[in-house]
């Protein structure tokens, strides 16, 4: 269930859920302004505010009312026209965008412009090539416009259900669904609000792309038939050629990235379908009219195994146009010459359709499907103190979900990402370079704020911490162990190490405490060296003694192996294995070395912005 607000004194929920497109920042912030604004007007009670967010591919709208108003259907019909109304208006500015966002650019025209130019050097050249491809592109931005206009004007659901009374009523795709709610028997349909609007969404989705399969394998089988013949051609311009053939090589690396792309795409949608089975089971009183209209009945690990073939069929394309790129250099090339010309033409259209797919619904790979179906939203759910806290566990991290535009596009580092950190253990945080790593320790630490979620020091959340309040928790119970050295270059290795302890006023015995660590990592005979003159390994270590100076409560330490060889790498983290059992500070090092994994007490792997393992 999608959790906004946790209000108790209301009688009525509502909850809209409307597709977006994720590159329109400014129609989207203007949907949503227009969303609160409507709710605002209709919800006006000051106590239960309307909540609207943006999340992932959705904008979401929850409202709560404790009266009697919407106990009428007028009254809820008057809302549904008001909110259809809304949504149309955003789908027309969305549909006129997409056709200006399709246009060939520059350098698409560029491209096309050369591949025209080598198409009539070639025999059996048809009239006026550059106008064939111009036409081929405009039919391909038509059908997607269409393609996308359908998905859209379908994604959409208006949910209400009542507390105590009622009757409960969904509308989906212009079907309205409704039921005597009845407290004994009825089970919430609230929590199936997230799977229905995905799955909603989703059925167009698929049926589009089963149309974009077809469509690949009917024009990729003669494509592929064309760069494999007999028949000698001679080149007058070989070099005009090999930029030809060099651009259709681009062409298939980006489709290829695309279609992959898609497969992450369905994969995600086969998750997020596994996960609703049990939530959508549950809406007794509803029937099966309403499991039909999100079912897309169709099979996605076919469809992933299609597009996977795609993939293979390209990839072997390739193989044959860099064939013809090392025929060039002799001064001719053997090829099909039957359907040369229109394979030309095609290739590029075809891929560029793909990779508008791909790219139209990126967001889509990185939805969140979370225990029992759910979606969380807003950290609001959180309260400034752990409920829960257990006294060993230093650091708590519930629910962490992180989000960056770095320009048009959006990255998910984490989604929803969960963590405890007790006194005195390992953790270890394997994971690809991209996977999130690095952000949640940031969170863990407090260098960084969840855009949702909450992190707990010692019980308390770090949100309702002043700076005043973190910079003194950090400074006195928390070490760092990053990539960067960050040591200063005016002072010696024994200063630099003693820094942090003179920082927080724990100088007691500060002299024994830096000799021992330095001791101990190897860097006795350093000490008053200029930190400038050692080596990465060497610098690296200075910075794990001088995290651990203060005997912290817990280090966060960011690949501390990295410059380190094995042998060197192995004594530092039998040292942290130590300083667990004997101080018991807690050490969370994230990594890419598996071999990190037999010094750990807990290990977890993470994928895609969350902890699956």
């Amino acid at each position: 269930m999608i959790q906004m607000g946790n209000n108790l004194d209301w009688n009525t929920d509502l909850q809209v859920g409307f597709l977006i497109d994720k590159l329109d920042h400014f129609g989207n912030d203007k949907l949503q302004k227009k969303l609160r604004k409507l709710l605002k007007k209709k919800f006006n009670d000051k106590k239960m505010r309307p909540e609207v967010v943006e999340f992932n591919t959705f904008i979401l709208a929850k409202a709560h009312c404790n009266n009697g108003d919407f106990d009428k259907s007028e009254s809820r019909i008057t809302t549904e026209k008001n909110l259809h109304s809304l949504y149309q208006d955003y789908v027309k500015r969305s549909s006129k965008l997409l056709r200006s966002r399709t246009k060939r650019n520059r350098s698409e025209i560029e491209s096309h412009g050369i591949l025209e130019k080598f198409l009539t050097s070639i025999p059996k050249c048809p009239d006026n090539p550059g106008h064939i491809i111009s036409e081929e592109n405009r039919k391909m931005i038509d059908f997607i416009e269409k393609s996308f206009l359908h998905i859209i004007e379908r994604s959409w659901i208006i949910f209400w259900a009542f507390k105590q009374k009622g009757e409960d009523r969904i509308i989906i795709q212009n079907e309205i669904f409704h039921r005597n709610y009845d407290r004994k028997s009825s089970s919430s349909a609230l929590h199936a609000f997230d799977e229905l609007l995905i799955l909603n969404f989703t059925r167009p989705l698929l049926k589009s792309f089963d149309h974009l399969l077809q469509n690949i394998n009917n024009r990729v089988e003669n494509i592929e038939d064309a760069f494999k013949g007999s028949i000698k051609i001679g080149i007058t311009n070989p070099e005009l050629a090999s930029e030809a053939f060099g651009i259709l090589i681009g062409e298939l690396v980006g489709g290829i990235d695309a279609i992959h792309t898609i497969i992450r795409q369905i994969t995600r949608i086969e998750e997020i379908q596994n996960s609703a089975k049990q939530e959508i089971l549950i809406l007794n009183g509803f029937g099966e009219e309403i499991r039909k209209t999100v079912n897309n009945g169709r099979n996605l690990q076919e469809m992933k195994s299609k597009f996977q073939g795609i993939i293979t069929t390209l990839k072997n394309l390739q193989i044959s146009i860099r064939e013809l790129i090392n025929q060039t250099k002799e001064g001719n090339i053997e090829i099909n010459l039957d359907n040369f010309h229109s394979a030309v033409i095609a290739l590029p259209i075809q891929l560029r359709e793909v990779k508008i797919w791909a790219d139209r619904f990126m967001d889509i790979a990185f939805l969140s499907p979370e225990s029992g179906g759910e979606l969380s939203m807003l950290s609001k759910e959180y309260s400034s103190l752990d409920q829960e806290h257990d006294e060993d566990i230093i650091i708590k991290a519930r629910g962490l979900h992180k989000t960056y535009r770095p320009s048009t596009s959006t990255v998910y580092a984490l989604r929803g990402a969960n963590l405890n950190v007790r006194e005195g253990e390992f953790l270890a945080i394997l994971g690809p370079s991209g996977s999130g790593k690095t952000t949640l320790i940031n969170m863990m630490a407090g260098l960084d704020m969840p855009d949702r979620g909450q992190v707990y020091l010692r019980g308390k959340a770090i949100s309702s911490m002043s700076d005043n309040e973190l910079s003194e928790y950090r400074r006195n119970h928390i070490g760092f162990v990053f990539q960067s050295y960050l040591l200063d270059p005016r002072l010696s290795v024994y200063e630099n190490v003693a820094l942090p302890a003179k920082m927080a006023g724990k100088t007691e015995n500060l002299q024994t405490r830096v000799v021992e660590l330095l001791d101990n990592l190897g860097l006795k005979e350093y000490a008053n060296q200029d930190p400038t003159k050692l080596s990465g390994g060497q610098l690296q270590r200075v910075i794990i003694a001088r995290s651990c100076i203060n005997f912290p409560h817990v280090v966060f330490a960011d690949e501390p192996t990295g410059d380190l060889d094995s042998e060197t790498g192995k004594q530092v983290l039998l040292y942290f294995r130590k300083l667990c059992d004997e101080k018991g500070i807690a050490f969370v090092v994230v990594t890419h070395d598996q071999e990190m994994s037999s010094f750990a007490d807990r290990v977890f792997r993470m994928k895609d912005g969350q902890i699956v393992g």
